[in-house]
């Protein structure tokens, strides 16, 4: 900010707005005083940031304005969160009924021959819900119950008021039931019930576990009751009404945000650092793997980038170190770097997965994504490895994704305009085109024409895997891509569409 002082304050204005402030002065001079009103200003990285600018008259001995303090206060978070709530108002009470009619569902219904009943109680009108995320829970939930119920069984979805600030949602099936032993494991990670119901009914549990973690997001809760033979009910509580986070809450403002930067290369690093103060994040840097454990291990961080190459061990083995245990396990990975002759290859992503598949750590991710609830999320798999895709794909879809498997990254590039998928899993290590290059490839896309990509890969690689990457990273570098200032911006894009989704899981 000290570039700023003794500055004329014209330099925040964008250039449509330069009159503004002379309309202040002429009130003032004039002795009116100037109400409250909402605008915008210019921030240091040239960002337009939505302000509220309150100007309180300073009078003189016998009452006369003479001036002004004005104080201009950052509303971006608020203006998201009304639109955000205009949203929900809008689809209120709608949620349960869209969600019946979802073709997917109608579909499935209709190939078993099952009778859908939808009720809700009267007394819900004043509903301010997330209609995206309470879609996607439901139909986990109708998912879950249609996979259990035989032909011609029932089905019914309930909505009642629970006290005068909660909502219980119910969806009853006259299924198989579940043993009392086996109802705590239901929303727990890869936990399955007994090998002839896995063989039966691939993926139990996985749904409801993302779904768990959807409800508990949102200050809700979730449950199930059944009757071995009789059938379940699962329910869900939430609030009626969102409870808005305190001002300045760490999921919304990027100055309260920090993010931690693993990088060997001292250019490199103090770039990174750089850009990312700019655009208004909290940094912490670290130069080697061990830095980066005993820093990681003593505070959270909302997010890391990372250096694939640490003078005194690979990036990947630090992160397998981090995701280890300790206040950062879970913490996502939004950029990744590797130095090459002449420069380095950066990329932001929206995080990395370990090979092999950790369910628990896919599910958190997908959670993390905010994948859209108004129909079935479509996520494209890229890797060369059959029996890996495979394995991905089957995660994907026993949480209710459609999943896409693609076994060279020409072949997803292909597709992609076409598929428009929500998100890419992207294989980091196959032959010639390889993980690196369908990254390059997407961040040359139009602003907005590529997927959120979740690097999976095995975080032990050898020095020959490591080298072919450095050697694919100068290629890059050399046609000009992979540029440092690229992935900061898209990096900024990723934090703001993480902050977002934390936004939202708040109940905002």
């Amino acid at each position: 900010a000290d570039e700023i002082i003794g500055q004329p304050v014209q330099r925040l204005l964008p250039p449509d707005r330069q009159a503004e402030e002379m309309r202040i002065l002429a009130d003032l001079v004039h002795g009116r005083t100037v109400p409250p009103f909402d605008t915008v200003r210019q921030a240091k990285d040239g960002r337009l940031v939505p302000v509220s600018v309150t100007i309180s008259p300073i009078r003189d001995a016998v009452g006369r304005i003479v001036g002004g303090s004005k104080i201009a206060r950052d509303i971006s978070q608020q203006q998201r969160a009304e639109a955000i709530r205009r949203e929900a108002e809008a689809a209120r009470g709608k949620s349960l009924q869209l969600e019946a009619e979802n073709r997917q569902i109608q579909k499935a219904t209709q190939l078993k021959s099952l009778f859908l009943a939808n009720m809700s109680a009267p007394g819900l009108d004043d509903l301010v819900l997330d209609p995206a995320r309470l879609k996607q829970v439901l139909f986990n939930y109708l998912s879950n119950a249609i996979k259990f119920t035989a032909d011609g069984g029932r089905i019914s979805v309930r909505a009642q008021p629970e006290g005068a600030d909660l909502l219980r949602i119910e969806v009853e099936d006259t299924g198989i039931g579940i043993a009392a032993a086996d109802v705590s494991r239901l929303f727990v990670e890869f936990q399955q019930l007994d090998a002839g119901l896995s063989k039966q009914h691939q993926g139990t549990g996985l749904g409801l576990a993302l779904t768990r973690r959807l409800v508990q997001a949102q200050g809700g809760d979730v449950g199930v009751r059944s009757v071995p033979g009789l059938g379940s009910v699962f329910h869900l509580v939430l609030p009626r009404h969102p409870v808005r986070p305190a001002e300045g809450d760490a999921a919304l403002a990027p100055a309260t945000r920090r993010l931690l930067v693993i990088e060997h290369d001292a250019t490199l690093r103090q770039q990174t650092v750089q850009g990312l103060q700019q655009a208004g994040y909290q940094v912490d840097a670290v130069a080697t793997g061990r830095e980066a454990e005993r820093q990681a291990s003593g505070r959270p961080y909302d997010a890391i980038t990372l250096g694939l190459q640490l003078a005194d061990q690979p990036g990947l083995d630090t992160l397998a170190h981090i995701r280890n245990g300790g206040p950062n396990h879970d913490a996502p990975v939004l950029g990744v770097t590797m130095a090459a002759p002449g420069g380095a290859a950066g990329f932001a992503v929206a995080n990395v997965l370990s090979k092999p598949i950790r369910t628990g750590e896919v599910v958190a991710a997908m959670a993390r994504l905010a994948l859209p609830g108004h129909r079935q999320a479509c996520v494209a798999v890229v890797d060369d490895d059959p029996l890996a895709r495979d394995l991905m794909q089957a995660t994907l879809r026993a949480i209710g994704i459609e999943a896409v498997g693609f076994s060279s990254g020409q072949a997803a590039l292909a597709a992609l305009a076409q598929l428009r998928p929500d998100a890419m899993v992207l294989d980091l290590m196959m032959p010639g085109f390889d993980g690196f290059a369908v990254l390059d490839a997407l961040h040359q896309l139009p602003a907005g024409g590529a997927p959120p990509v979740l690097i999976w890969t095995s975080l032990v690689l050898s020095d020959d895997e490591y080298a072919l990457l450095a050697r694919s990273a100068q290629a890059i570098v050399s046609k000009g891509g992979g540029a440092l200032t690229a992935m900061l911006a898209q990096l900024h894009r990723e934090c703001s569409r993480a902050s977002q989704a934390l936004s939202d899981e708040a109940g905002l």
